[in-house]
């Protein structure tokens, strides 16, 4: 008896501690679960056709200074100007004899100060992109050139006292269903952009004479040069590169791809694709974007403009220039607000630029007092001599660009969760079947354990209600026919009761 007990103890020992190992075991699993962990899976490829990024240009003499003339009292003729102060201010400018005849001094700082532009107006003094910029695709000995007629005229964003007039161009923005280009990795896009913001008059005379300078420059020439997804509208001041004119670049990308997950995952993103789409291709792609709309439809509200430090793209009046302006700083603020609300997308492609500048090959010509030929040598040079009066020249007017795409990769980088719905049944299945021991035949077994017990649950369930009816029945026939409540013990009879009469055997 007593080793019957402690037989049965240990039993009882050994299973609950399996039982209590299970459930613990399963109760850690599930609280990892419901912490949602992810897992980094990161990829390289490299494809030998590329979706065509978005590319956002900005020149730093985006304004037709004689257009602007026409505006108001912002500029000032030779016959009005000092010559000594001319020339010591754009001494490049009074190299030509009788230079300040054709020279106009342009106040463009004052123009932005004083003036709300339009959008009508700043279509009229904007330079257009094809007036200064060349792009073809160049693949091998051929080439095509790019689509400058339909290109997106981006943010006035500017961080000096005036706007910026950028392009981009093969953008989606405003058409989401528009076409993917494509191109060959093999291929380059060649960027040309040749200036001339003084608006010279050149003579052709023997001997050459300098060129005469009308206008003055905004700033030295340069371009501002950024590329960005296809969905989205960049301004380059802001994520890009400067490229001084008078110089040669090459400009090689990488693709990196991020894809995480909603709440309730730790990567924590927002959609924002649903909603650019259902807008026509507007919309904020980004926290930062979403603060810049917030600060567009904030200042179109309050102050009727937007200052050109909002950079988001629009085609509203532009605010004159303010500094330390008390309406525009308390915007900023409200629109900071937002950050809490909204996250990383879940989706996003950026481009990773390395600009470098190139050797560009100079023609010289010597001349030999032992021959009557002139002798051509290719001098290797790190840009041109843009120094003091060379500036204005037009090798230091222009820069070229060439986009390659040799070195291109894509890194995808996505956030996948570490256990799906599937793997934590299976993972506390595993622990089920460690700790106690249940198996597909344990479990059968166990069903047919109780199949049985039921069905006999049921039978003798049956038996005795149809015993206690049977009684019932017998009870009620006995009462009828006058059986008294007498029952033989081993019978289990009745027997029907007769008054006794003594017999007279005499």
């Amino acid at each position: 008896m007593r080793r019957r007990v402690l037989k049965s103890l240990v039993k009882a020992g050994v299973v609950l501690i399996c039982v209590s190992g299970y459930f613990y075991q399963t109760l850690e699993f599930l609280l990892l679960y419901l912490t949602y962990p992810t897992v980094v899976d990161i990829q390289v490829s490299i494809p030998s056709e590329i979706e065509m990024p978005a590319i956002s240009i900005c020149s730093t003499n985006g304004v037709n200074p004689a257009k602007l003339c026409e505006l108001g009292d912002y500029c000032l003729t030779g016959d009005s100007l000092d010559p000594s102060a001319v020339c010591e201010g754009f001494p490049a400018i009074c190299v030509a004899e009788n230079a300040l005849s054709h020279f106009t001094a342009v106040n463009y700082d004052k123009f932005f100060r004083e003036n709300n532009i339009k959008n009508g107006t700043s279509e009229f003094l904007k330079m257009p992109l094809k007036d200064y910029l060349e792009c073809k695709i160049i693949s091998g000995v051929s080439e095509r050139p790019c689509d400058l007629d339909n290109v997106l005229l981006g943010s006035y964003y500017g961080t000096d006292q005036t706007p910026n007039f950028c392009y981009t161009l093969f953008s989606h923005w405003k058409n989401p269903k528009a076409e993917v280009q494509k191109v060959k990795k093999s291929e380059t896009i060649n960027l040309r952009a040749q200036f001339d913001c003084t608006f010279k008059i050149e003579t052709v005379s023997e001997p050459p004479v300098p060129p005469l300078h009308q206008f003055n420059c905004m700033s030295f020439p340069a371009v501002q040069l950024s590329l960005h997804s296809r969905h989205r509208v960049d301004s380059p001041f802001v994520k890009g590169v400067n490229l001084e004119a008078g110089r040669k670049y090459r400009v090689t990308i990488k693709q990196d791809e991020k894809h995480l997950l909603p709440p309730p995952y730790q990567t924590n993103c927002t959609e924002y694709m649903p909603d650019w789409v259902a807008r026509g291709g507007v919309g904020p792609l980004s926290q930062v974007m979403v603060v810049e709309e917030c600060k567009l439809n904030a200042s179109l509200q309050k102050l009727g403009c937007v200052p050109f430090s909002v950079n988001y793209p629009h085609n509203e009046t532009i605010c004159k220039y303010c500094q330390d302006c008390p309406e525009a700083k308390l915007i900023e603020q409200e629109c900071a607000q937002l950050l809490s609300y909204y996250n990383q997308p879940c989706d996003s492609i950026d481009y990773i630029m390395n600009a470098e500048e190139v050797v560009i090959n100079i023609e010289k010509i010597f001349s030999s007092v032992f021959t009557k030929f002139d002798e051509v040598v290719i001098v290797k040079t790190m840009g041109y001599d843009c120094s003091d009066n060379k500036r204005y020249n037009r090798e230091c007017q222009s820069v070229e660009i060439d986009i390659d795409f040799d070195e291109f990769e894509i890194t995808n980088i996505s956030y996948i969760p570490k256990f799906e719905t599937l793997e934590m049944f299976s993972v506390i299945g595993g622990y089920t079947g460690m700790y106690l021991g249940i198996s597909i035949v344990a479990i059968y077994d166990f069903a047919e354990s109780l199949m049985t017990f039921l069905v006999s649950y049921v039978r003798k369930s049956r038996r005795r209600r149809n015993k206690q009816r049977a009684n019932r029945s017998a009870k009620d026939v006995w009462r009828q026919q006058g059986w008294d409540g007498y029952q033989y013990p081993s019978a289990g009879v009745r027997k029907r009761s007769m008054q006794y009469q003594p017999r007279d055997i005499y």
